[in-house]
């Protein structure tokens, strides 16, 4: 029998689930973070990109989103990058496209992260065990948690450098406002203008009036 005494798991779960799942989750609360702020981030670059789709193919945005349902993420950057090459050529569709080209190792460890298991990757030859997440796909190397920080702060660029394009687009979404905005999405027969409850207008976290986005139903 192989001598475990060395392997220690000291994180476990973020909580107590009344189901436990069938392996210990080994991030840090600190890792948990950076991976759950990846995952929100990354749903902006999918909203972002449909929305630039939508607008360099001359299309509403409703029909592009019923278009990209079944797509995953890849596909859609690909459409995304195909959109701004259509003509005629612009400097925002060029930064477009080459923020799609700068991307690409982006968007493979997204999926990594996603869809690979975390677990522990332990080195018996260096006698050293830390989080990563396996993923078998193209024999990959794995992630270690350690590089989630840095994979979220990439997202969070990409989401910025987008949602620049966007706003240069389309004025509606917002003026020169730094980033983050809040973004709404409501539902009634017109917008509001207040903040949602859970919002009051004393909080710090809401940004001023030209600091917000939103879509109706």
């Amino acid at each position: 029998m192989a001598d475990d005494t060395n392997l220690v798991i000291e994180r476990v779960l973020p909580r107590k689930f009344e189901n436990p799942p069938e392996f210990f989750v080994p991030l840090s609360t600190q890792e948990l973070l950076e991976l759950g702020a990846f995952t929100a981030i990354w749903t902006q670059i999918d909203w972002l990109a449909a929305e630039l789709i939508s607008r360099f193919m001359g299309i509403p945005f409703s029909a592009c989103v019923l278009f990209l349902e079944s797509s995953t993420t890849g596909p859609r950057i690909n459409l995304l990058k195909k959109a701004a090459s259509k003509p005629p050529k612009s400097k925002l569709k060029s930064r477009v496209i080459d923020l799609c080209k700068e991307n690409g190792g982006l968007l493979e460890d997204r999926n990594h992260i996603i869809h690979g298991l975390w677990a522990v990757k332990w080195d018996i030859n260096q006698n050293t065990a830390e989080a990563a997440s396996m993923f078998q796909k193209g024999i990959r190397s794995p992630i270690p948690a350690a590089k989630l920080k840095t994979l979220s702060e990439r997202a969070s660029k990409l989401s910025s450098d987008l949602g620049k394009v966007l706003r240069e687009l389309e004025p509606k979404f917002g003026d020169a406002d730094p980033a983050p905005r809040l973004f709404l999405f409501c539902e009634g027969e017109k917008f509001p203008d207040k903040p949602p409850p859970q919002w009051p207008l004393e909080s710090p976290l809401l940004p001023r009036k030209g600091q917000i986005a939103y879509r109706s139903k």
